[in-house]
């Protein structure tokens, strides 16, 4: 042994422990364990495997020379690799045995080697699938083929009954209680179910332990462990006597589907905890909502699918949840044709349900009919009802329905809407100001309503909604809740163009969905930072985030997700100068887009992007004139929808690419009709004046101020006009037919662009305001200069405020210079 290495194996040492197959003596089992260190100490590897620890003394306990490793079942891969290689043996079709469902037997499995060659050879035998075996494991285990011809232990059941032959019969008479359970449950509620008595449990436990039979976890936040069974022992005891008690079934189905509420509505204050427990159940909540089906118990297996469905949209098992939301909606359906009568609690959370689903899945008019059917319905419920007007199911229902009118272009209507669900839920609150169900969802009103201000352009307002619904969110310490708030102030922000504010919100709402284990909303994190990167030309790091973004939508299956983030891909290939490529995408985003809803605004804005795409092409000499062509039918395509919603969905872009088309193609006087309409769209767009004011706001009150024959006030702007006209403000012409007397809007700018336009047009507002609203205070003046700028600017610091002002951004030092030319004009005038 000291010339070669050599490796000792001795296999299933409990058999000579007291009470196993060849009990040995306590002496001579000592000296086969001095035999055994020695062997160890020459330089031999020695490998026992036992099913129990219980050596009698010391000398194997763990130390220098011992080590105890819990034998696990395979690698995941290593798991994968041999039933890949079992089914090559066998000559079965892999088509039987597809990638995604055969991860999931192995996973159920335990990745246990026996199991799996026990298993997989009844797939070559039979028209039997893998979704068929995994859905079915305990029914179809007697049908397995065991090898036990070659030894106890190359036999998964003869192993297991000659684990369960070391339990007393006492003991044994207590294992049917456990069959119900799908690979493990939490020791209380085990116990609750299967009504065990304490003083027997505290011997079963230790001695499934020590038959390898049942494994122990501490999940984190819980002090009660969570028990693993091993892989086959529930499905084997299904077949045995007294495993189908009516009884134990009834408690199973009650005690789940209370699990199943609770982790619902602790899920906001301990995500982490709940969700790691969750995973754990996800199999016995399955179970128990079968069972709560089959007993025809309507109400409470659709509460409990709800439940179970939040959670398998955070694990991204959509197909799991279509299926799940299936099933209890045949059910609902068939009890509906057998009564008549109102909106029954089962009714409203299949609709609930399905309608955010659809939601989720990009359908927008499937879940916006579908909410407002559910509304109708509620509404025509007589007052006082449980389900009726002023009930919190309204509440829910007039916000889902609000979300998808933003989602649809309609911002103004989800806003009445959410007002409306404000107003019933703060009645709720009023009789109940401490039930936490009624402030969750007024957080949530106040979030969406933040929301649709946002896309109105209502930033101050919005930023009000979003502090309140943040506020909500800490005192009901919602963990979820706030990421969705950081993320949605980042959007804020992003349009406010304040990057670096926005891109810090979005990186801790990032790496808070990713501790959630929330890949959607993760994806939806990155898909945010790359539209920071983007509105920067940071090209290369906007991409970066996007395929982060577009691989995790892929992963989870959501073709909208996956849409919007070729459209982004488009849009960046596109700056960084590859055309070919970003028409590669947006075609891609609109078969995608068009494949979850046609007519959608999210279609719309891809049509009018390939169209811009071509009309540059065109203009640049890159595409032939004929694609003008392809061109205007995108964008008159993208337009049809876009005139059905609201000014959010940027028509004037549109209306811009189809004034670039009939200009090149000589059409004078469509392209000025268009032109026209362009000008009219961006100027009724909220979130467009506040950038003009934000930024111009100065120079508009010195031109209007001008208009009323303050000399200085011109003076100012003529010494503006010739660096703001180099930086593409044509306002020069128009400014000085202002001063003459003109007051036309269209026909002073008919030779500029929207923006310019739209500058103009405050000027013309402001000049028909009462003189006193005209003039703003020096405070005023202050107040809209960036805030880097103000404190040096009050102090004095000309060092300080230099710094500052070489930190902005080209379009706030613009805001700077004006600012300082009104303040340094009215200074003039007062000094006289």
């Amino acid at each position: 042994m000291k010339q070669k290495r050599t490796l000792v194996i001795a296999d299933n040492l409990e058999s000579i422990f007291p009470g196993g197959d060849a009990p040995l003596e306590t002496a001579v089992r000592t000296h086969v364990w001095d035999v055994l260190l020695k062997l160890s100490q020459i330089g031999a590897g020695v490998l026992l495997t036992t099913r129990d620890t219980a050596f009698g003394d010391g000398k194997m306990a763990p130390g220098k020379h011992v080590a105890h490793l819990a034998l696990a079942g395979l690698h995941p891969e290593d798991a994968y690799a041999l039933a890949t290689r079992l089914l090559e043996y066998l000559g079965i079709d892999r088509a039987k045995a597809p990638y995604a469902e055969l991860r999931e037997l192995l996973n159920q499995l335990d990745y246990h080697p026996l199991a799996i060659q026990l298993v997989l050879p009844a797939l070559g035998a039979s028209s039997l699938t893998l979704a068929q075996l995994t859905a079915d494991f305990s029914s179809l285990l007697p049908h397995f083929q065991d090898d036990t011809e070659t030894g106890r232990n190359r036999s998964l059941l003869a192993s297991l009954d000659y684990s369960l032959r070391r339990l007393s019969q006492a003991q044994r008479a207590l294992l049917p209680r456990l069959a119900l359970f799908e690979g493990g449950a939490s020791e209380d509620d085990l116990l609750a179910i299967t009504e065990i008595p304490e003083t027997e449990w505290v011997q079963l436990r230790p001695a499934l332990e020590q038959a390898a039979l049942l494994t122990a976890e501490q999940i984190a936040g819980f002090t009660v462990p969570f028990l693993h069974f091993h892989p086959v022992l529930a499905p084997y005891l299904r077949s045995q006597p007294g495993a189908d008690d009516p009884a134990l079934r009834q408690r199973y189905a009650q005690r789940y589907a209370g699990l199943a509420d609770y982790l619902y509505f602790e899920d906001s204050r301990h995500p982490q905890e709940v969700r790691a427990l969750a995973q754990k159940e996800l199999p016995n909540l399955r179970r128990a909502l079968a069972l709560l089906l089959e007993a025809g118990e309507l109400d409470a297996a659709s509460d409990m699918a709800n439940s179970i469905a939040m959670f398998l949209n955070y694990f991204g098992l959509l197909r799991e949840r279509e299926e799940l939301r299936r099933r209890v909606g045949e059910a609902v359906a068939a009890k509906r044709t057998q009564e008549s009568g109102g909106l029954t609690y089962a009714e409203y959370l299949r609709e609930s349900g399905l309608g955010d689903d659809e939601y989720g899945q990009g359908k927008i008019r499937a879940a916006y009919t579908r909410f407002t059917t559910l509304l109708d319905r509620i509404e025509a419920l007589p007052k006082g009802d449980p389900l009726g007007p002023g009930s919190y199911e309204h509440c829910q229902t007039l916000g889902q329905l609000a979300r998808c009118l933003k989602n649809g272009g309609h911002p103004a209507a989800a806003e009445d809407s959410l007002h409306k669900s404000l107003t019933l839920i703060e009645a709720l609150l009023s009789q109940q100001p401490e039930n936490e169900d009624y402030l969750r969802e007024r957080g949530t009103d106040l979030t969406d309503l933040a929301d649709v201000l946002t896309d109105q352009g209502k930033y101050s307002q919005a930023r009000e909604a979003y502090e309140q619904a943040l506020e909500i969110d800490e005192q009901l310490g919602d963990l979820r809740g706030k990421g969705v708030d950081l993320l949605q102030i980042g959007t804020l922000l992003l349009q406010q163009r304040d990057y670096a504010e926005a891109q810090s919100r979005y990186l801790a709402a990032m790496q808070l969905f990713h501790r959630l284990g929330e890949p959607a909303l993760e994806a939806g994190s990155w898909f945010q930072l790359g539209s920071v990167a983007q509105e920067q030309q940071a090209w290369s790091e906007a991409e970066r985030c996007y395929r982060e973004s577009l691989a995790m939508y892929e992963r989870l299956g959501d073709a909208a997700g996956t849409a919007k983030t070729c459209n982004q891909l488009a849009m960046v290939a596109r700056g960084a100068g590859r055309p070919v490529e970003a028409e590669g995408w947006y075609r891609r985003a609109i078969e995608l887009k068009a494949q979850v809803e046609t007519g959608s605004s999210s279609l719309a804005n891809s049509l009018n992007n390939i169209a811009g795409l071509l009309v540059n092409e065109v203009r640049a000499g890159r595409a032939a004139t004929n694609r003008l062509t392809e061109a205007k039918r995108y964008a008159e395509q993208a337009l049809a929808v876009k005139v059905t919603l609201d000014a959010s969905v940027q028509i004037w872009a549109t209306l811009n690419i189809l004034t670039q088309i009939a200009d090149l193609e000589g059409h004078a006087e469509e392209a000025r009709d268009y032109r026209r309409r362009e000008r009219e769209t961006f100027a009724a767009f909220e979130g467009n004046r506040y950038h003009i004011d934000q930024q111009h706001g100065p120079l508009i009150a010195a031109i209007a101020a001008a208009v009323q024959g303050d000399a200085h006030a011109r003076e100012a702007v003529e010494a503006a006009l010739p660096e703001l006209e180099e930086d593409g403000w044509k306002i020069a012409t128009p400014t000085r037919r202002i001063w003459s007397g003109e007051r036309d809007w269209n026909t002073l700018v008919e030779e500029v662009d929207s923006q310019d336009a739209l500058l103009i047009l405050r000027v013309l507002e402001t000049i028909e305001e009462p003189t006193e609203a005209q003039s703003k205070t020096l405070e005023e003046i202050i107040a809209s200069l960036p805030a880097s700028i103000r404190e040096p600017l009050e102090q004095g610091n000309q060092a300080a405020f230099q710094q500052a002002f070489d930190a902005l951004s080209a379009e706030e030092q613009q805001v700077v210079v004006e600012a300082m030319q009104y303040l340094q004009a009215q200074a003039g005038e007062e000094s006289k």
